[in-house]
């Protein structure tokens, strides 16, 4: 049977966890928090984690709108070095970029054929398969409409 976890010891387990979240929210480092509270960076990760539970949706929103205001001050700070021709600087200001795209769902997924290509008659799976299915059975499909090719028993065609 496992061990049961004493009240006081889950006391404090629940006081350093509080201390993890608080930390993380103030920007520390888990390095630095597993180093400062004696613990593993996968026991600081984990207590964070579990401090995080259900994010409530409000929560999510307001958290995801301060972040995007970070990256808003964060990149004035770069651009105009960005405009003039800091390169260290413009690929500052496009990380910036990139990570606010992902927090807000704008990216794309990659497509195999190019959207710039519309005239392009695209082919659903199922037709495809249906397709092979009909070469398989020997069929020949013309304008869309599969036809039996009529064979003689003896294989020779008609």
């Amino acid at each position: 049977m496992g061990d049961v976890l004493q009240l006081k010891d889950a006391a404090a387990a629940f006081e350093r966890e509080k201390q993890v979240w608080k930390m993380r929210l103030g920007f520390v480092p888990l390095k630095q928090i597993a180093e400062q509270l004696e613990c593993t960076v996968g026991e600081a990760e984990s207590a964070f984690i579990r401090m995080l539970g259900d994010v409530p949706p409000d929560f999510r929103a307001r958290v995801t709108r301060e972040e995007l205001e970070r990256i808003d001050q964060l990149e004035r700070v770069y651009w105009v070095k960005a405009i003039q021709g800091d390169y260290r600087a413009a690929e500052l200001c496009m990380k910036f970029k990139e990570r606010r795209a992902r927090m807000l769902g704008l990216d794309a997924p990659p497509q195999s054929e190019p959207a710039l290509m519309p005239d392009r008659v695209r082919i659903s799976s199922t037709e495809r398969i249906s397709a092979a299915l009909d070469r398989i059975a020997g069929k020949v499909t013309i304008e869309g409409t599969a036809i039996h090719e009529e064979t003689s028993p003896e294989g020779g065609g008609g």
